[in-house]
This record gives structure tokens, C-alpha cells and sequence, in this order.
């Protein structure tokens, strides 16, 4: 005879709410915001690691729990994640959180 696992929405709430999965999550995106920083590419346009220095990991209280994000402040960065017209993407935000979080997916709304 097997046992059904029953899902507890509160307890799920208190868990994502937890200094546990904070203290885990701020050492995820910390390592992310690392490798990011290290694959993010060289700007040929400066001199500068304005890219490099420019990559953050922060982890905030939202509504559904705690949240990472791992992003980059410059204003070219957009344009190297993504590419632009004639311009090849160079990414490394994408590959650093999937290299050491995991795959991203769509969030709740997101449009697929």
C-alpha cells in the first residue's frame, strides 16, 4: 500500500518565507552574479569593465516568498544579452543563473 502525499498551500507559504531558503537563495545568486560577472563580455567600444562591474544578485521578499534576480546596471547589457540590428547576441546573464541555478522559466503570467 503506498501513502498519498497531500499538499499543504501554508505550509508551502511558510516554507518560501523561511531565512532557510533565503540564506540558499542569497548563496545561488551570489554565485551567479560571480559567474555572470566573469562570462560577461569585453566592451571593444571602452577601456572599461563598465559590463563587468556592472552585474548584481539581489534577494528580496515578494509577495509569493523569497526571490532572486541577477542582473547587470549598464545599459549595453540589454543589447548584449539580446542581440540588436546587425549585432549578434553575446549572452551571460541567461547562461550563468541556468549554469548555477537551473533552467528559467516563465513566471506566473508570463506570456509563452
Amino acid at each position: 500500500m503506498g501513502s498519498e502525499f497531500k499538499r499543504d498551500p501554508s505550509f508551502e507559504a511558510m516554507l518560501l518565507r523561511s531565512t532557510e531558503v533565503r540564506d540558499v537563495l542569497e548563496e545561488r545568486v551570489s554565485a551567479a552574479a560571480a559567474r555572470a560577472t566573469a562570462l560577461a563580455p569585453d566592451d571593444p567600444a571602452t577601456t572599461t569593465n563598465d559590463l563587468h562591474t556592472s552585474v548584481f544578485g539581489d534577494v528580496a521578499m515578494t509577495g509569493r516568498g523569497w526571490a532572486g534576480r541577477v542582473g547587470a546596471a549598464n545599459f549595453k547589457a540589454p543589447w548584449f544579452e539580446i542581440g540588436a540590428t546587425g549585432v549578434p547576441a553575446r549572452p551571460f546573464l541567461v547562461p550563468a543563473v541556468e549554469e548555477e541555478i537551473g533552467p528559467i522559466e516563465a513566471g506566473p503570467g508570463a506570456e509563452e
